[in-house]
């Protein structure tokens, strides 16, 4: 009796975290300053030219961040500590980007109580977008990030970065840890029958 109700809060469990990766952020240049939009902070600015993780934290406010995350255009290979977890794609033009889209793959997201998402141009005014995603309201880490309308006709984005202050959730490594708890469950209950 009790076999089949394991299965069932296993598989419901399964789906249930299935679900919950289907929304997508949609962030542009309009979403910086509109409450309506993104409902979370947001500055601009052309200095430094390249902010690395202490302008961050200058310009923001926000203490310890680091970058988790960091995809340039025309390299193969993202960055961060969080590589193999995410999967950038740049769209419209090959080498002139206007847009992108952050994709989670699998293994362990990026936790965001504190995330700010830095979308950079370079030549253009102006030539970064800092974005704060760690709202609770705003990304949860493994939903998609899709960016549109960065400098088009003028310029492209040349690079994507991640900041947070938090360490690595494997959540991956936890639905094992379930899975494998109720295989160990359903293995005395099949050797007590």
């Amino acid at each position: 009796m009790k076999h089949p109700m394991m299965i069932k809060i296993l598989l419901g469990f399964a789906l249930a975290m299935v679900g919950a990766q289907a929304y997508a952020l949609a962030i542009t240049p309009a979403s910086c300053g509109s409450t309506y939009v993104l409902n979370t902070s947001c500055w601009t600015g052309s200095t430094p030219n390249n902010p690395n993780a202490a302008d961050v934290i200058s310009i923001t406010g926000i203490s310890g961040l680091v970058e988790v995350y960091k995809q340039d255009v025309g390299v193969a290979n993202d960055t961060g500590s969080f590589a193999s977890s995410y999967q950038t794609t740049f769209a419209n033009e090959p080498l002139d980007p206007a847009d992108a889209l952050i994709d989670y793959l699998s293994g362990p997201s990026i936790s965001c109580p504190e995330c700010i998402l830095l979308v950079k141009d370079g030549n253009h005014d102006p030539i970064w977008y800092l974005f704060d995603i760690g709202n609770v309201n705003t990304w949860n880490g493994t939903d998609d990030i899709s960016l549109t309308a960065f400098w088009p006709n003028q310029g492209a984005i040349s690079h994507v970065s991640i900041f947070s202050n938090t360490v690595p959730e494997p959540g991956i490594l936890a639905l094992l840890g379930v899975g494998l708890l109720g295989m160990t469950s359903l293995r005395r209950l099949k050797k007590t029958s």
